[in-house]
C-alpha cells in the first residue's frame, strides 16, 4: 500500500485520514484486508522508514507526513542535510523542504477525528467518554455514575510488505536473455517453465526475503571477481552488474537504495567472473521468489 500511496496520491501534499486512503486503495487494488490490519501493518512498515529500500529521501517524507508517523531519530539525522524539517511535539513533521526548493510538505498532523491538530490538543483528548444521565429519586440523589467502556481485544495482525513472485521471474529472464551465455541455457528453461506455472500467477513473497537474497548474491559477486582475463567459464564483471542493477529498478528499487550503491561501487571494467557463481547468484534469486505452493 505504501507504493500505491507513493505511486498514486503524490498529489496529496497535507495530511489525510488513512481510512481515507484505505477505502481508495481497496476499491483500486481488489484488497481484502480489514481496515485495522492495513493500519497497523503500515505503522509497523513506515517505524525503520530508514532502512526501506523501495523509497527515496522525498518518497518517505512524503509516507511519513500524509499518514501523520513520527520519525525516529535515525531518519532524521538522514535529512539533516537534505533540506529544511520541523517536527511537533510527537516527533510528526510539520515541515520539510529540500535544500533546493524542488520538494515541500507543510501542514499540521490530523487527530485521530481527522481534524489538524492544535497546538494545545494532546493525544488524550481523541478518547472521550460520555458521562450517562441517571435517575434522581425524591429522597437522595446519586451521583452520576462513569460507565466504563471496555473495547473488545482484536489480534492485531502485522502485514509485512511483499513483491509479486512473478514481476521477480520475468526480470530474471530477461536478465538472462542480456547476459546470453551458453552455461545459462538450462537455467533460462527452468525460469521459463515456472513462468507458465498457473499456480505461481498470484504468489507474492516478503519483500525481505528478496532483500537479503540480492544481499547475499551481491557478497558473492564481489568475492568472486577477479582481475584474471584468461580461463574458460569466466566472464565480465559488469555483464552481470549492468543488467542485474537495471532489473532491480525495473521492479521497484529507487536509484539509492543502499542495495543498487553496493552494485554500483563493484562495478569494474577489468574484472571477471565465472560463470558458475553468476549462476549461484541467479539461483539465489529464483529460489527467494519460488517458495513452496501449498
Amino acid at each position: 500500500m505504501a507504493k500505491w500511496i507513493v505511486d498514486n496520491r503524490w498529489d496529496i501534499v497535507e495530511p489525510i485520514p488513512f481510512a481515507t486512503l484505505y477505502n481508495d486503495f481497496k476499491q483500486s487494488q481488489k484488497c481484502n484486508n480489514q481496515l485495522m490490519t492495513m493500519q497497523q501493518g503500515m505503522v509497523h512498515y513506515l517505524k525503520k522508514v530508514e532502512q526501506l529500500e523501495l523509497f527515496d529521501i522525498t518518497q518517505k517524507i512524503h509516507l511519513m507526513f500524509v499518514l501523520c508517523q513520527p520519525i525516529n531519530e535515525a531518519f532524521e539525522r538522514q535529512l539533516q542535510n537534505e533540506g529544511t524539517l520541523e517536527l511537533e511535539a510527537n516527533r510528526r513533521i510539520t515541515l520539510f523542504r529540500t535544500n533546493d526548493g524542488s520538494f515541500e510538505r507543510k501542514g499540521e498532523p490530523l487527530t485521530r477525528r481527522g481534524r489538524p491538530r492544535k497546538q494545545e490538543e494532546m493525544t488524550a483528548e481523541d478518547t472521550i467518554v460520555d458521562t450517562p444521565l441517571v435517575d434522581v429519586k425524591p429522597d437522595t440523589v446519586e451521583p452520576p455514575v462513569k460507565k466504563e467502556i471496555v473495547e473488545p481485544r482484536v489480534k492485531q495482525e502485522i502485514v509485512e510488505p511483499t513483491m509479486n513472485a512473478m514481476r521477480i521471474l520475468e526480470s530474471l529472464h530477461s536478465l538472462i536473455f542480456v547476459i546470453h551465455e551458453p552455461l545459462l541455457r538450462e537455467f533460462e528453461n527452468v525460469v521459463l517453465q515456472e513462468l507458465g506455472n498457473q499456480r505461481r500467477r498470484d504468489t507474492n513473497i516478503l519483500e525481505i526475503d528478496f532483500v537479503q537474497a540480492i544481499d547475499t548474491g551481491i557478497r558473492i559477486l564481489a568475492n568472486g571477481a577477479t582481475s584474471q582475463q584468461d580461463g574458460e567459464g569466466m566472464m565480465r564483471l559488469n555483464d552481470i552488474l549492468k543488467p542485474l542493477t537495471l532489473q532491480l529498478l525495473n521492479i521497484g528499487f529507487s536509484h539509492d537504495s543502499p542495495l543498487v550503491g553496493k552494485m554500483i561501487a563493484l562495478t569494474s571494467e577489468v574484472k571477471k567472473i565465472p560463470t558458475r557463481k553468476v549462476k549461484h547468484v541467479l539461483d539465489l534469486l529464483f529460489e527467494a521468489a519460488t517458495p513452496a505452493i501449498g
